[in-house]
């Protein structure tokens, strides 16, 4: 961490080539600087005059592994990071939605410490790594856990809402007395995306006749933005054929 105290504010990049490296000692101390696709800092009692080694790396430009230069601090890091360097890096790579509260983030990481400790004692009991399986990553591993936690749970069926009964068909139809009882309003909460009921069950029933038809094909849907005031059903106010108004209260079969 650059923010240290007694930190060797001469090493600290913003940018710099990947492989290049530098070193600054303080006796038996050294503090490293070393790019690979960003700077990363080292400190070490070990490796300080040990000469420069090759690593491959993933290179965007050429599409393949490539050799690139590293100090040999970098490399023994690598090699022998141990369970926390681990930890963070893996379970970095399946960070949950961050919350704005830290209890929330520190409760959030126990959970992802656990799952990975789970990790590596499952690949004691089954090895990740089988001939003719799968390799069984961090990711997949969290995914059948959530599965074997909920086991056969199942969220109660939710209602589904029905075509109206006859009962409520024969009050469609009903117009009765001196003033009507369908009126057609703008609604104050259309949004202009309501589409007409007549013109929805005319297309939903040809859809089901043909499945393989394009809507170009198949009866128009028409979106709009008037409703009947006793029904409470969307439906076009037009003229002639056009009019799913008259129609939806006149028809029984209205999409005909």
């Amino acid at each position: 961490m650059t923010n240290r105290k007694l930190f060797p504010k001469c090493l600290i990049r913003k940018k710099m080539d990947r492989g290049t490296s530098e070193i600054v000692f303080n006796g038996s101390v050294a503090v490293a600087v070393w790019c690979d696709k960003r700077p990363i800092y080292f400190v070490a009692t070990k490796y300080i005059d040990s000469p420069e080694v090759s690593v491959l790396r993933y290179s965007a430009q050429e599409h393949k592994r490539v050799p690139v230069t590293c100090p040999k601090i970098a490399q023994a890091y690598n090699s022998f990071m141990g369970g926390t360097d681990r930890n963070d890096q893996v379970t970095k790579l399946c960070r949950i939605r961050r919350h704005y509260k830290w209890p929330r983030r520190l409760l959030v990481k126990f959970f992802m410490w656990a799952v990975y400790n789970a990790y590596i004692i499952h690949d004691y009991q089954v090895p990740h790594k089988r001939s003719g399986h799968r390799y069984v990553t961090f990711h997949s591993f969290v995914s059948l856990l959530c599965h074997e936690l909920v086991g056969a749970f199942r969220r109660s069926a939710t209602p589904v809402s029905r075509r109206p009964s006859n009962t409520v068909i024969d009050t469609r139809l009903i117009n009765s007395g001196s003033s009507p009882q369908h009126l057609a309003e703008r609604s104050a909460s259309a949004t202009s995306n309501q589409r007409c009921a007549v013109c929805s069950e005319r297309y939903n029933r040809a859809k089901r006749q043909e499945p393989s038809a394009t809507s170009s094909v198949l009866p128009k849907r028409t979106k709009t933005v008037y409703r009947c005031t006793a029904c409470n059903v969307y439906l076009c106010v037009g003229s002639g054929k056009d009019n799913c108004f008259a129609k939806y209260h006149s028809v029984v079969e209205y999409w005909r």
